[in-house]
């Protein structure tokens, strides 16, 4: 916030299958939820759109149930209709909207092998059921090319529905990611990957120089480093 950065955060309805942020989470007290859902409310939203990143990003989850399911979900999503991915989609929304979060998009983790058609239609629909809009994103891919351009997966002029799907313009492994373990690696080195500290290379040089937007993914997890 104090730097101006904007972009997309994103809030897990159910984190590895551990409870929902509605209800109760494993290893949280119910203040410490209230709290984390307060801060993502009230604050993040301010510079980020806020989306689910499916249910868990770990193990598919039975919301009937309220249990996982043995296969992930990301590998589960590769062979399911439009209806049954609206049917996901539209539950982790909802968890987002009864902490008062309007989700705009969906973020996939890790990647999905399935029908791209299919799962852009089930994001439009979701997003339509739960939060009544017809202008809707997801992330997917990335792209280390010259130049990258997010596309227009449903382009529906005549019912004003459209569906982007935004392209992350680094290396899937982001430079950081190596931090998560703690004292790992060069910072100042890891940071080259998007800009020197003159300001001469690196990724974004790279992306300004075909006009690309500066459209990159980081993880709290590893900004953090456990603390390091």
């Amino acid at each position: 916030l104090e730097n101006g950065v904007k972009g997309k955060f994103t809030y897990l309805p159910c984190p590895a299958g551990l409870g929902t942020v509605d209800d109760a989470v494993e290893g949280f007290t119910s203040q410490e939820l209230t709290a984390l859902n307060t801060l993502v409310r009230e604050e993040y939203s301010k510079n980020y759109d806020i989306t689910p990143e499916i249910f868990t990003h770990s193990l598919a989850w039975d919301s009937a149930k309220k249990t996982l399911l043995p296969f992930t979900e990301f590998d589960w999503m590769k062979d399911q209709s439009v209806e049954t991915l609206t049917d996901y989609m539209a539950g982790a929304l909802q968890i987002l909207k009864n902490i008062g979060i309007a989700a705009t998009g969906i973020t996939q983790p890790c990647y999905f092998k399935g029908d791209e058609t299919v799962f852009a239609r089930a994001v439009l629909a979701a997003i339509k059921q739960i939060n009544g809009f017809n202008h809707t994103y997801y992330f997917l891919h990335c792209s280390t090319e010259a130049t990258v351009r997010s596309t227009l997966a449903i382009e529906n002029h005549q019912d004003d529905e459209f569906v982007v799907s935004v392209v992350s313009a680094s290396q899937p492994d982001e430079p950081f990611w190596e931090t998560i373990y703690g004292d790992a690696g060069d910072p100042q080195q890891m940071a080259d990957y998007y800009i020197t500290e003159d300001g001469s290379s690196g990724r974004f040089i790279e992306l300004l120089k075909t006009r690309s937007p500066l459209v990159f993914h980081a993880h709290s997890q590893t900004l953090y480093s456990n603390g390091a």
